[in-house]
């Protein structure tokens, strides 16, 4: 009796290392960012551009940023959080946003 619990017992440990061993393969590996697929499109969608001439110190508003294309600036999503940033340095008109461009007041 012994001997069938203790089969049993082996039985179920290797259903399981082979049952763990499936999930992890069925997980994949993680990849953040555009897939390969994706990166050409990335050209088409929108982004926000800087669209005025600004100089260091100034607020950025509505008046001087907007979303267009091609997504070379942050993406949309951003945009209520860069309004009433201050330009970290002159930025020209049409040059994509980024974080390092601006800070917080």
């Amino acid at each position: 009796a012994e001997d069938v619990v203790a089969a049993t017992a082996l039985d179920e440990l290797v259903d399981l290392v082979e049952q763990t061993d499936v999930a992890r393969r069925s997980i994949g590996v993680a990849h953040l960012g555009p897939s390969e697929q994706e990166r050409g499109a990335v050209q088409k969608r929108r982004s926000l551009y800087f669209s005025a001439d600004i100089k260091a110190g100034e607020t950025l508003t509505p008046d001087n940023v907007r979303s267009i294309r091609p997504g070379l600036g942050l993406p949309p999503k951003h945009y209520e959080a860069l309004l009433g940033r201050i330009a970290a340095a002159d930025i020209e008109r049409g040059t994509p946003t980024s974080w390092d461009l601006v800070h917080e007041d």
